[in-house]
């Protein structure tokens, strides 16, 4: 490949502001010239550089409109067009949805926030419905929907890739945003069998690729080689993520590698890079919206790897100071602060990071740093968004389940994630401080994460393979197409009518925190019993956020269930390790995860509250609780294990 072209040039690609000054539907010749000279480029970057075309000469309507079904978000993607577009947020009254409306709220900064709901009216056929969205989103004038991808090419902008999905597969929402949202035509498969944490059958990962490939003929565009019309796949489907190649021993390839590659069982020439979105119709939104509008201007990166030559190529040292001169406000965690309680530290705080870089080593359930190991249940809060890309081996290789590495990631808010479904070797990776560079040269995430040559193997690449680092459109002072109701105006009747969980809540996706940390602190010292577990589920996010850890636990403490609400529990146990971190817990927090202890990892949280108690007491009092967890373990190896750290709190030796 050719010196990295950096994003320096994207501007006169992009032909600067006089490109954005125009409606895309009048600036065929500047477009069309754009992608023209992108033409002259390697196919890597020409990629990343088409979408780069089409996203920044697209106008963004600064408002963020959440809906809570099927009519109302395909009425609001109906209302996009050639020229603006707007996020749209999908909102099913989950914890962890509005954990996500709330940080992409936070990292989007909108001029508003709407509620917006369309008239049901009879249920249409869904695919249908989805094509007509589709149609109308792309479209120049009313009765040309057929012909929009016609007059795309005709004036020189051809597609950089095609979507995938199924009308009955719940990630369809995101399949709809990226195929309107980047002009590219939007095929229907049947869903495959099984779940994401399953694994296609050879027979099955063949037949899906002929099938994409068929798409890919029947569209009229060049696609069979890198660098011609087609080089993207997004692949929208809660279908396994991986193919299984052999049973004894049992082995497995990713499906985004196989996919975009020609030849029997993927022998040949790679033709398209390719990309998987999972999630349930608000997680597969979030993921799409995020690719859509946000951009990047932070990293955080942790280098578990020891400073020898084995591991210096993947150095995340070099790849800081290359992210740090593409004007990328980094954090480094590295040699010698790489271990456990480094990271700890950390992440104590949410990470207000678009991009994640971690080196480790590990399994499907722990990830080892240096020195130290790490559960999943460790992975940091995100403030915001991010693409997270974890050199490890097996990190997805249950990704369906949020008790692994790569699971509680993609919980935590990855809308991007590369990770290995199996043991991949180190070389499978691109090197870190190379993936700082090719990311800055411009290249999309599906490109920048894949090495250039090899066979089919078993990195997964989860996210829209066409997300790039480049800027978004520009903000246009356009009124929303669409009424909505803000969310803002709904606030005082709520606390006036005494509805507080649905405030604190609707407090939250609005990214006022501070506010919905003042009602919770007011309604825990005034009046505790409007704290239904609503109301405390609404207040821990903000509370958390805000730095207030003693009201988490409180509050953590009244839940009734708190274990049994996953992402709250994560929250509140966070909160529970600044105070217990800073010396400022009176006893509760260290009570509330001894009452909570999660026992998808009981080993590690085990030391953890055994560390904890011997800082506060000492070695005895953390082997009689570590004792007394002996009921709880798993299996025989678990009980062992709990016993031999019994035996060495009582002993001194940890």
């Amino acid at each position: 490949m050719r010196p990295p072209l950096t994003l320096l040039l994207l501007p006169a690609l992009l032909g600067g502001a006089s490109l954005a000054a125009q409606p895309l539907t009048e600036l065929r010749p500047g477009l069309g010239d754009a992608f023209t000279q992108a033409d002259d480029l390697p196919s890597e970057q020409r990629l990343g550089v088409r979408a780069a075309l089409i996203k920044r000469a697209r106008f963004v309507i600064p408002d963020v409109v959440i809906v809570r079904d099927e009519a109302s978000y395909l009425h609001a993607i109906s209302a996009w067009t050639p020229d603006v577009i707007f996020p749209v947020l999908w909102d099913d009254e989950s914890v962890r949805a509005g954990e996500d409306i709330a940080r992409f709220v936070r990292a989007f900064e909108p001029r508003a926030v709407v509620r917006f709901t369309a008239d049901a009216g009879d249920a249409p056929d869904r695919k249908a419905a989805i094509g007509a969205a589709w149609s109308r989103a792309t479209s120049t004038q009313p009765g040309e929907e057929s012909d929009a991808l016609a007059l795309r090419s005709a004036q020189g902008v051809s597609p950089p890739g095609l979507v995938v999905t199924s009308a009955t597969d719940r990630a369809w929402p995101a399949a709809l945003a990226l195929a309107a949202g980047r002009f590219q035509p939007l095929h229907f498969i049947d869903r495959p069998r099984g779940s994401v944490s399953a694994a296609l059958s050879l027979e099955a990962g063949e037949a899906l690729s002929s099938q994409i490939q068929g798409f890919a003929q029947g569209s009229g565009l060049g696609w069979q080689t890198k660098g011609d019309d087609l080089d993207a796949i997004t692949l929208c489907l809660n279908g396994p993520i991986k193919i299984k190649t052999a049973e004894q021993p049992r082995t497995f390839v990713a499906l985004s590698d196989r996919l975009g590659r020609l030849g029997e069982l993927g022998s040949g020439e790679r033709w398209a890079w390719c990309g998987q979105i999972t999630g349930d119709e608000p997680a597969s939104v979030y993921r799409a919206m995020s690719a859509l509008f946000l951009e990047t201007h932070g990293a955080w990166l942790f280098d578990g790897y020891p400073a020898t030559s084995e591991w210096a190529s993947f150095d995340a040292t070099a790849a800081a100071a290359t992210l740090r001169k593409g004007t990328i406000q980094t954090v480094l965690h590295d040699t010698p602060k790489q271990g456990i309680l480094n990271w700890r530290l950390g992440a104590l705080r949410p990470l207000d990071a678009g991009l994640i870089m971690v080196n480790t080593k590990g399994n499907v359930d722990f990830f080892d740093l240096t020195p130290g190991r790490a559960a999943p249940g460790d992975a940091p809060i995100l403030s915001r968004p991010a693409i997270v890309h974890f050199v490890h081996s097996w990190s997805l290789g249950r990704a369906g389940d949020r008790n692994t590495v790569g699971g509680r990631w993609l919980e935590r808010g990855a809308y991007a994630y590369l990770g290995s479904v199996q043991e991949p070797y180190l070389q499978a990776f691109v090197p870190t401080p190379s993936l700082a560079n090719r990311l800055l040269a411009g290249l999309p995430w599906g490109v920048a994460a894949r090495v250039d040559s090899g066979p089919v193997w078993k990195l997964a690449l989860l996210g829209d393979p066409l997300i790039t680092l480049s800027p978004s459109g520009f903000r246009s002072e356009n009124t929303l197409p669409i009424e909505g109701a803000a969310l803002s105006a709904g606030i005082a009747p709520r606390l006036s009518e005494g509805k507080f969980a649905q405030a604190l809540r609707e407090l939250t996706l609005l990214g006022r925190d501070q506010d919905a940390a003042r009602l919770a602190r007011g309604l825990l010292k005034d009046r505790p019993d409007d704290l239904t577990p609503g109301a405390i589920a609404g207040a821990i996010p903000a509370l958390g956020r805000t730095g207030d850890h003693t009201s988490v636990i409180a509050l953590a403490l009244r839940h009734p269930d708190i274990s049994g609400q996953p992402v709250l529990h994560d929250l509140a146990w966070q909160s529970a390790r600044v105070l217990i971190a800073t010396r400022k817990d009176d006893g509760s927090a260290l009570g509330f995860m001894r009452r909570t202890i999660r026992q998808a990892q009981l080993l590690r949280d085990a030391d953890e509250i055994g560390q904890a108690l011997k800082r506060a007491a000492n070695g005895r009092s953390a082997a009689a609780y570590v004792n007394s967890l002996a009921p709880r373990a798993a299996s025989e190896r678990d009980s062992q294990s709990l016993e031999k750290m019994a035996s060495e709190f009582a002993s001194g030796k940890r």
